[in-house]
Formats: C-alpha cells, sequence, structure tokens
C-alpha cells in the first residue's frame, strides 16, 4: 500500500527437494523454449539464433567448447588432448547439499550471506569475477604445447589437458560473453523498472571529498558517485599500491598539472634525471616451434 513500509521476513532455508525442484523446472521450461524457437540438434536454428548470423564463428567457437572440442586449425572437430583419463566412470556424479543437476542445469543454493558479513561478500563477488584459470598451473611442455593441471582431477582420472598456443586462445575466446549479453538479470522486485526497486535498494552515504593528510580528494568532487571506487582506489585493493601516497613523508598527493606535450615532459624529466625515452624494442625471436616434436 502507498506511504508503507516495506519489510522483508527470513524464510527457512532450501532443502534439496526445493533446489531438484527448480533445476528440474528450468531444465523442461528451456528445452520447451527452444523446441517453440526450433532450436536444437535436429533443428535448422540459424533463422532463430542471431548470433548464428551475425557470427557464425563465434557460435562455432561456443558449440565445439562445449562439447569439447577443437573449433580451428588442422586438429579441427578432434577432442581436446587430456592426462590420466583411464575409463569412463561409471560412479552417479557426487552430491552436495542444496546442489542440482537436471539435463546440464546445475542449480546451487547453498551460500547465504547476512547483511553485515560485507567481508565475505566481497570474497563471493572475487570468486565470481575470478580469471578463467590459474596461471600457476599452466606449464609448457617439451614439444611446445601447454598442459593445464586440474585442482581436483576428473570423475574418469584426468588430471590435465592439453592444448596448443592457438587452442588455448580458442578455449579462452569461448568464454567471452556474447555482444550486448547480460550476465546477470534481476527479476521481480528487483527488476529495473519495478516501482517498489527504490524502496528496498539501500541509499549509499555521501562521500566525503576529504582526504587523510588535509588534502581534499578533487577526483570524488569530479565524481561523487559514492559506489564508483577511483582508479587509484582500484590499484590499491588489487596491487595493494597506493600511488598517490608520497614516497618521502607518506601524506596524500593530488594532481597538479598535466603535461600533455611530449617535448615539456621530457625536459621535466632529463631535468630530474629521469629516462625521458622508452626503453629499447628487442628484436622479434624465431618461433622454434614447429621445429619441436609434436605432442
Amino acid at each position: 500500500m502507498e506511504g508503507e513500509t516495506l519489510r522483508f521476513y527470513p524464510l527457512r532455508a532450501p532443502d534439496d527437494p526445493d533446489v531438484a525442484a527448480v533445476a528440474e523446472t528450468v531444465s523442461r521450461r528451456t528445452q520447451a523454449l527452444w523446441k517453440k524457437k526450433r532450436i536444437g540438434p535436429s533443428d535448422d536454428g540459424e533463422a532463430e539464433d542471431p548470433l548464428m548470423q551475425d557470427t557464425p564463428w563465434l557460435a562455432g567457437l561456443y558449440g565445439h567448447g562445449v562439447r569439447g572440442r577443437i573449433a580451428t586449425g588442422p586438429d579441427m572437430g578432434k577432442r581436446i588432448r587430456t592426462w590420466g583419463g583411464r575409463r569412463e566412470s561409471e560412479e552417479p556424479e557426487p552430491s552436495a547439499r542444496r546442489c542440482a543437476n537436471v539435463d546440464g542445469f546445475s542449480v546451487h543454493a547453498n551460500v547465504s550471506l547476512r547483511a553485515h558479513q560485507r567481508a565475505k561478500l566481497e570474497n563471493l563477488c572475487r570468486y565470481m569475477l575470478r580469471p578463467p584459470l590459474a596461471v600457476e598451473r599452466l606449464e609448457r611442455l617439451a614439444s611446445g604445447r601447454l598442459a593445464y593441471r586440474m585442482k581436483t582431477p576428473w570423475r574418469d582420472g584426468t588430471t590435465h589437458v592439453i592444448l596448443s598456443d592457438s587452442e588455448l586462445l580458442e578455449k579462452l575466446s569461448a568464454l567471452v560473453p556474447a555482444p550486448r549479453f547480460h550476465l546477470v538479470r534481476y527479476f521481480g522486485i528487483l527488476a529495473s523498472a519495478a516501482k517498489l526497486r527504490p524502496s528496498i535498494v539501500p541509499v549509499p552515504p555521501p562521500a566525503s571529498t576529504a582526504a587523510p593528510g588535509g588534502h581534499r580528494n578533487t577526483a570524488e568532487e569530479q565524481n561523487p558517485h559514492p559506489r564508483n571506487y577511483t582508479l587509484a582506489q582500484l590499484m590499491a585493493r588489487i596491487f595493494a599500491v597506493d600511488v598517490l601516497e608520497c614516497p618521502r613523508c607518506g601524506s596524500r598527493m593530488r594532481i597538479l598539472a598535466a603535461i600533455e606535450d611530449p617535448s615539456v615532459a621530457g625536459k621535466i624529466l632529463d631535468c630530474l634525471g629521469l629516462p625521458s625515452r622508452p626503453p629499447p624494442v628487442a628484436p622479434a625471436r624465431r618461433d622454434r616451434q614447429d621445429a619441436l616434436p609434436e605432442f
């Protein structure tokens, strides 16, 4: 009703049958939508799939990536090479609490955070935004190919995936979202056009323009949106380096002027005894990968 304050009431956590019902509903409705739009293995989905019409090569990368096959190069259509797999596992997929998998549609509902657990919320966001692979588990083989070690072995015993440089780029490209494709969608009262959404979205506190050390933060004055971090703040959070901290006294630095003329910038750097020319570019090395034996 108009004028009333909205309130949230805690509900019980979903149990395993609830999550399984959600996964089954999503699978059934999605497959019904595919059938309605005639998108399937036996149908010609090009007429209904704008991605296939606009960028067929990108749609091909997606399709081969889902099937675990190579989409480009001389090994096009072949399965990706693996290490450690000896047989197809006949054991059922291990179950977890509040998790369900139906026809390839998985639902995971075993993570919940309270409103005051901001540190755990940040860890969850970092997990969602993690890179596609861990560089420390990627190594170059003697044959020139790349071996990626899985964090945990697959059910069939596979421990490594073997890829060439181009095949790795191909798989990474398949992880890039399609153009104008939303990765996060909100429904119901959280939808962008919902009338009651402003009543439940908290209003952030006003940003303070005073910075430590007595200086005013001109970047925040120009961009007062409190939910956006400045570039210096992002660099400090990611690389643990505060670029605005004075190395001599530890106080905050601020931009006094921006020198855009290369000749003036060179004179200032020369006067300070700093290099004013970029380092020389090393000559390109010959790619010797073709001379190495294949894996």
